[in-house]
């Protein structure tokens, strides 16, 4: 029996130590037995595939992610040395080639995650210029055996000199040839090839070469939005990934010669506790990313919302629900890569600073060191924009100092330096409840939020070392929480420093939108309570409430209470975090021509003074929240209620006015926009449209409809079978990135459907939608829509297939909807996604508004969603008065205002609940039981 044929039969569960299986079975095998190609590729395949399933089962059962990745690199080693050592059988041994097998960049590192790429590197000698013909059959000979048996393999084929050449262009290929090791072949030339890498590349070059890390460190953390806690983390390389660890491991050895983490340690660089700290969180990601490989059959880095799920489920965290698991498992992933984070840039800036200390002595210096100023201040000193303690006792001589020291920074323009951290770290303690009730500590921290335009990045600092979450516990709880929400990229603690940030870049503004802002900012009286609203706005995130906004209203509270803030400035504070969602809701979910939602929007924020800070707030939530969550349709939105309301609070009583009288000069301001022979038009569109239209349309407007519901008059009196076709004309809006279609017709069965189906076909989405029947049968639909890229339907050739779409689907009694469907679905990008865990539902309400019935849809997005909607709501004989569209990141948080035909509320409870069961069917949501 061969080798192949025994591993064939080999119970992979009764291996306990897959290097020494897989070394023993290639031992077994001689290469006069296997002198054929065919036999070699399925000893190996066979013998790869058995170590493969055995480390896999060690993962399993639990094994750390180092000794995970260890045990594949092990096996790795001994069959490519096998491979190579066969193919070189055949070559000359006084051959000057000298060929030698190198593994680099992670393999060399002899950490490989189940999927990862063997990257090897062919070394020989400068003897010669290029291999001769049998060493160059010797590595196709190797590399096609690898890639026979399905490994993925990376190869590159060079002299000393050559590895030296590149070494010296290329710092990321110089960090691959830092942790290479032999495989196989001439251990002379190996390292006659490493003292070359030191000596040429890497000595007196090691300030670029930090310079290169700090780069690309800087660009890697720009890609994941210069934040950890992002929803979906790439564990690479993103902030407090494995690349973070790789670059100190990499500079320790340029700095000091070793790839011994210890020697940071002996450097002072790093504390032994920290480097336990830091191997924990090298070990949990690889553990993590183990099993995303494992889980997808191929490398993968990008930890999704799905995959979530399934790795918290693998790794046995307790918790029964799924969303629970993930919330756990997250958790724990954030304080990993946020002490990874800590440490790493902590001794990235230990790096700095030993280069800056280097280059400043000696005589040639000492006009250098005198500029660089020192300035010492309440046991602490300043010195090259970081600030430093005297002494290790500081804070235990005076724990006041622990946040006088974020004052001095904030106003110094410091940041901490590394072993001041660690001082803050131990002295945490000191932050108890006296410290917390103190009057001198509270007088300094709303110091610290009144300055306007500079809060952030001192309450930034705070929450790194761990004070802001001591201090205001409140806040504390948000560490690291993962948001289900399916709009929120980022942790709740992040996502309300994002909008700190957001608040402090309305000092600088940097477009006019953000100068509209910033005069409403800089006219604030008082700034310190906006900057803590908005600290404490979702601090009921933390209690599960069912609305997060009232539990961080009573937060707020004892806040409040601890901190002395009363009368008037504490009403608005709470005021502030109780409505925080108030003004996004209302624009994005109400009609706001209607000027009953004006009044009704202004009786609950009280004041103009109270909108100001509440749409300053809105603004840096929005912004705050993902880059998709504010756009110009939205910026136009909230512009639209702010300046509606500061109407109504300007002068109230002539808009309430308004809401009790249709103007009776209405009539004759729509005539001055248009030619006499509108006259009966006129008279006719005034008479039959809805009262809420009348009140709340421009002259101009009505003008423009009347002007459509013409051009439809003219086609009933066509002989080209088009008479029934709606009508239509677009309006452009590039400033808010938008199109407003404006559709007359017959209101007829499954309208909004047929309409919605055009526009799904061309790929176009719908933003928001305003329905009116007239009493004599004819339909005013108004869709305001755009492109995929979120901006005005121009383009002509577009225009012209929806006139076309219209007219075929309005041409025929009944339409095939997945015609218009498919159509979409060939002008839609094919790109591959993770379906997002994101809960859908239908929620139908009376008590929204009075008098409609509310309907808000939230669901994946896709094709055809809206199209399904209107079908239902036709089918039902449901009327829509008003639709607001919310998409975002593939999900549509869509709402609508329904009516009975008639245009009465709907109050039929079985209707109410036929409705939802048949929107839910549409939408595949399991009924409620």
């Amino acid at each position: 029996m061969t080798a192949a044929d025994s591993s064939d039969n080999t119970d992979s569960t009764a291996i306990q130590d897959p290097c020494a299986w897989v070394e023993q079975q290639l031992a077994a095998a001689s290469p006069e037995q296997l002198a054929n190609h065919n036999d070699r590729v399925a000893l190996l395949k066979q013998v790869l595939k058995t170590g493969e399933e055995v480390i896999k089962r060690i993962h399993l059962e639990g094994a750390p992610g180092m000794e995970v990745c260890k045990l594949r690199s092990c096996m790795i080693d001994l069959i490519l040395r096998r491979v190579f050592d066969d193919a070189m059988v055949d070559i000359d041994p006084q051959s000057k080639t000298n060929l030698t097998l190198v593994a680099t960049g992670g393999y060399g590192r002899g950490m490989l995650n189940p999927f990862s790429d063997i990257d090897i590197l062919f070394l020989h000698s400068d003897k010669i210029k290029q291999l001769d013909a049998p060493s160059q059959d010797a590595v196709e000979s190797v590399l096609y055996l690898l890639w026979d048996i399905g490994l993925k393999v990376g190869h590159a084929t060079r002299s000393v000199k050559g590895c030296v050449q590149i070494g010296l262009e290329d710092f990321q290929t110089l960090s691959c040839f830092i942790e290479s090791r032999l495989i196989a072949g001439d251990p002379a030339l190996f390292d006659l090839f490493t003292e070359k890498v030191r000596n040429q590349c890497i000595n007196g070059r090691e300030d670029a070469y930090l310079a290169n890390r700090f780069e690309d460190l800087d660009t890697r953390h720009e890609r994941s939005f210069g934040t950890l806690y992002v929803q979906e983390p790439n564990l690479k390389s993103g902030v407090g990934a494995l690349r973070d660890i790789h670059n100190i491991i990499w500079i320790n050895y340029v700095k000091h010669q070793t790839l011994d983490l210890n020697e940071l340690v002996n450097k002072g660089l790093l504390t032994a506790e920290s480097l336990d700290i830091l191997n924990e969180g090298h070990d949990f990601l690889l553990r993590v990313r183990n099993d995303l490989h494992y889980e997808e059959g191929r490398s993968r880095d990008v930890l999704t919302l799905f995959l979530q799920g399934v790795v918290a489920t693998h790794f046995n965290y307790p918790q029964r629900s799924i969303l629970r698991r993930c919330e756990a498992f997250m958790r724990d992933y954030y304080h990993q890569t946020r002490s990874i984070r800590e440490i790493t840039s902590q001794v990235m800036e230990g790096f700095q600073i030993e280069s800056e200390r280097k280059k400043h002595t000696g005589i040639i210096s000492f006009l250098a060191r005198r500029k660089e100023e020192r300035e010492s201040f309440d046991g602490f000193f300043s010195e090259g924009e970081r600030l430093f303690a005297e002494h290790d006792d500081i804070f235990r001589e005076d724990p006041a100092r622990l946040i006088r020291m974020f004052q001095h920074t904030q106003l110094r323009h410091l940041r901490l330096s590394p072993n001041l951290k660690d001082l803050i770290a131990a002295s945490l303690d000191l932050i108890d409840r006296p410290f917390r009730y103190n009057k001198a500590h509270r007088e300094t921290f709303l110091a610290i939020l009144s300055r306007r335009g500079d809060v952030s990045r001192t309450l930034r600092q705070m929450h790194r070392v761990g004070f802001l979450g001591k201090y205001i516990p409140e806040f504390g709880a948000l560490d690291c929480m993962v948001q289900h929400e399916f709009f929120h990229r980022y942790t709740a603690d992040e996502h309300t420093l994002r909008c700190i940030d957001m608040l402090d870049s309305l000092s600088e503004p940097q477009n006019e939108e953000q100068k509209r802002f910033a005069e409403i900012f800089n006219r604030l009286e008082d700034p310190a309570v906006l900057y803590l609203s908005m600290l404490l706005h979702d601090t009921g995130r933390a209690e599960n409430a069912r609305h997060h906004e009232d539990a961080s209203a009573l937060l707020s509270s004892k806040v409040c209470n601890r901190l002395q803030i009363k009368s008037g400035r504490r009403r608005l504070l709470i005021f502030l975090v109780d409505h925080h969602l108030t003004l996004w809701k209302t624009a994005t979910t109400k009609n706001l021509e209607d000027p009953n939602t004006i009044a009704d929007f202004a009786k609950v924020i009280r004041s103009s003074e109270y909108l100001r800070y509440l749409y300053l707030l809105t603004y840096a939530d929005s912004n705050g929240t993902s880059s998709e969550s504010w756009n110009s349709w939205k910026a136009t939105l909230m512009a639209q209620l702010f300046k509606y309301t500061i109407n109504y609070f300007e002068n109230t009583k002539a808009f309430e006015e308004r809401l009790a009288i249709i103007d009776p000069k209405l009539r004759e301001q729509v005539l001055r926009k248009l030619s006499p022979g509108y006259a009966e038009e006129v008279d006719a569109h005034i008479e039959n449209m809805p009262t809420r239209y009348l009140q709340s349309r421009k002259v101009s407007t009505i003008a423009e409809h009347i002007r459509v519901f013409r051009k439809f008059f003219e086609k009933l009196h066509r002989s080209d079978g088009s008479a029934l076709n709606p009508a239509f004309t677009w309006q452009h809006r590039e400033d808010q990135g938008s199109s407003k279609v404006i559709v007359c017709s017959w209101n007829r069965e499954n309208l909004l459907a047929r309409i919605a189906a055009c526009l799904s076909a061309l790929n176009l989405n719908i933003l928001a939608a305003d329905i009116y029947t007239r009493k004599d049968g004819l339909a005013l639909d108004l869709f305001r829509v755009c492109t995929t890229n979120l901006g005005p339907v121009t383009n002509e050739r577009t225009l012209k297939e929806f006139e076309k779409l219209m007219n075929q689907v309005f041409s025929a009694d009944q339409i095939d909807m997945a015609k218009f469907i498919a159509l979409g679905e060939q002008r839609q990008l094919k790109r591959k996604q993770d379906l997002p865990q994101f809960p859908q539902r239908v929620l139908i309400s009376n008590k929204v508004d009075p008098n409609t019935t509310f309907v808000e849809i939230q669901a994946l997005d896709r094709l055809a969603l809206l199209t399904d909607i209107f079908t239902v709501f036709g089918e039902m004989k449901c009327e829509v008065a008003h639709a607001r569209i919310n998409t975002t990141r593939g999900a549509a948080i869509d709402t609508f205002y329904i009516t009975e035909p008639n245009g009465d509320k709907i109050t039929n409870e079985t209707k109410l609940r036929d409705v939802q069961n048949r929107l839910e069917e549409k939408l595949d949501i399991p009924h409620e039981v």
